[in-house]
């Protein structure tokens, strides 16, 4: 198991015992509500965007965004699949909410006849074959990154922690974060800050290989992801006027650990603009572990780039421990995650790399 997963791992288990919260203030944000025009209902993952830049945010489960604006006058685009986009001018950063409310769009679309049964496998060959392409063209990205990890037991919160970053990928020398703020619950004596940086520590359901608490899963898009997964349209949404496919994701072999769910790709760039993954029955851990089920979400976005690249993150965990007839309540983590700001093959500062590994 890594370092890191370990440490948090322990941290998790020491911090669901207590309780008081308590934060500093940070700076000013544009923020509001994105719920259904029609039912009310609050929308989670929604993307807000500012046109002209590689700044985006996502609405959490309740429907709320947050997003920094630095330069007015912008225009913030709302947009989410099977709903009209909307735009926001803010020629001034107001007080008060900026809520939007996205109306729902029926298109009519010719009946689906499925005449191959590898049709969502062939729609996620060409997403594997695109992606290939892109990602040799890129050698390293810097951006800057918000994560809030929230922990709790059967009675409650316990635990938050917040840090807000500026990260540094590159492809040889990997991750190096500087740490710009962080808040955390006030009366913990761990210190979570090197436990779980902001970038590192989110999930890129489009990478090749990915690690899951020390398990290491084929991501639906490696090379040998079709024949490893099943891959099967489910069906067809547009996000205005652009196509989307759903795609089902089943492994071949349930004996294998493997991740299961759906995506959604944009049949014009062939590029993944959404995922709903979680790692399947045979992912398990041994004793004292007695259960522990993960759930992802995550969406991309291109920004009018060739760079296919994640905007956010909702990711939730329950850990089940108990030994020898001493049994835990359920421990609840969950992690929301945003990159804003990319700037793909920018000079990654050399001083970052010298400093000593953590």
């Amino acid at each position: 198991m890594p370092y890191r997963f370990f440490r948090l791992f322990v941290l998790t288990v020491l911090f669901f015992l207590s309780v008081s919260i308590s934060f500093a203030q940070k700076e000013t944000v544009v923020h509001g509500v994105v719920s259904d025009a029609e039912t009310g209902k609050p929308l989670g993952t929604v993307t807000i965007h500012i046109e002209g830049t590689y700044q985006a945010s996502i609405t959490n489960v309740n429907g709320r965004y947050e997003i920094r604006v630095k330069h007015v006058p912008a225009v913030l685009r709302v947009s989410h699949i099977g709903y009209a986009s909307q735009k926001i001018q803010i020629d001034e950063v107001m007080p008060g909410a900026y809520n939007v409310r996205l109306e729902p769009v029926t298109y009519e679309l010719e009946e689906l006849v499925v005449t191959a049964k590898d049709l969502g496998s062939n729609i996620m060959r060409k997403v594997i074959e695109k992606k290939q392409a892109w990602r040799k063209a890129m050698q390293g990205f810097r951006v800057e990154a918000y994560t809030r990890l929230t922990l709790e037991n059967d009675t409650g919160i316990v635990a938050i922690m917040e840090s807000l970053s500026d990260a540094f990928w590159d492809r040889e020398k990997g991750w190096r974060e500087v740490l710009k703020s962080k808040r955390e619950t006030s009366n913990m004596d761990l210190d979570f800050g090197e436990a779980v940086p902001a970038a590192a520590a989110v999930t890129n359901l489009y990478d090749d290989n990915i690690d899951v608490g020390g398990h290491n899963l084929m991501g639906v898009t490696h090379p040998d992801a079709v024949g490893h997964y099943r891959f099967r349209l489910v069906g067809r949404r547009y996000l205005d006027d652009q196509l989307i496919y759903d795609i089902s994701v089943i492994p071949k072999n349930k004996l294998i650990s493997a991740f299961e769910g759906q995506v959604s790709v944009l049949d014009s760039a062939y590029a993944m603009v959404e995922a709903s993954l979680k790692p399947n029955q045979a992912f398990l851990f041994p004793p004292p572990i007695r259960g522990l089920s993960v759930n992802y979400k995550q969406q991309f976005s291109n920004f009018g780039k060739a760079f296919w690249l994640p905007v956010g993150l909702l990711f939730e965990a329950e850990l089940d421990i108990g030994i020898l007839g001493l049994y835990f309540p359920t421990i609840k983590m969950s992690q929301l995650s945003r990159l804003s700001g990319y700037e793909v093959n920018a000079v990654r500062p050399d001083s970052l790399y010298a400093k000593r590994r953590v």
